[in-house]
């Protein structure tokens, strides 16, 4: 799912727990601990999203890969939000 409006919430409930991130657009390519994301944020960040977004991520998408990047926790929650919408159509 590519929409930039989901995306651009998703950006404004990420942006706040990143401390290294520049102003403007949040790059899909930027590492989440270069922006300064450290164990607890992930946490804080995981909590956030899925009360922003109405989603529950499963026990095992819960890998650094999902946390890697901006882009790698965005591909796993658009995920998450289509086939919640799948599954309520």
């Amino acid at each position: 799912m590519d929409d930039p409006d989901l995306y651009d919430r998703y950006a404004e409930v990420l942006r706040p727990l990143l401390m290294y991130a520049d102003e403007g657009p949040l790059d899909r390519s930027l590492l989440l601990a270069d922006l300064g994301l450290d164990s607890l944020g992930i946490i804080q960040a995981l909590v956030e999203i899925e009360a922003a977004f109405d989603v529950e991520f499963p026990d095992d998408w819960l890998v650094a890969e999902t946390f890697a990047s901006v882009g790698s926790l965005w591909d796993s929650v658009s995920n998450l939000i289509g086939t919640r919408r799948a599954d309520a159509a």
